[in-house]
């Protein structure tokens, strides 16, 4: 009776399947220079969002300025999630449709200049 059940569950394990493999597609990496002006001194970078049908690991991000009077932050769908100075945010997987920028605000007046580097390994979704 054991093994009767154990080959029903083995069969009905090999017709479950997953909703796609990941297939390698490219590496993208967006930087850019910015500077501000006036107060308060933000800096929004441009929106980049995930193609149809392919994912994103988010490997790597750092933006200048790097200072604690200075959050610089990744942002992922309009909401501040990993701040510059968790350098071990380990990696975050994006789905088709998200969006991601890069975000800093500095109080006081007078303007500055940054950069920001971010690292994503892209994947095709492969039924």
């Amino acid at each position: 009776m054991k093994k009767l059940i154990f080959i029903a569950f083995f069969f009905l394990a090999i017709k479950v399947t997953a909703q796609g493999n990941l297939q390698f597609n490219q590496v993208l990496t967006y930087s850019q220079q910015y500077a501000t002006s006036g107060s308060p001194n933000t800096y929004l970078s441009p929106t980049y969002q995930v193609p149809t049908g392919k994912v994103w690991k988010v490997e790597k991000f750092l933006m200048s300025p790097n200072n604690s009077s200075y959050p610089t932050f990744l942002r992922i769908n309009n909401v501040n999630i990993i701040k510059q100075e968790d350098v071990n945010f380990g990696p975050v997987w994006l789905k088709p449709g998200d969006q991601i920028n890069a975000y800093t605000s500095v109080s006081g007046g007078g303007g500055y200049t940054g950069s920001y580097f971010i690292s994503i390994i892209e994947f095709n979704i492969v039924p």
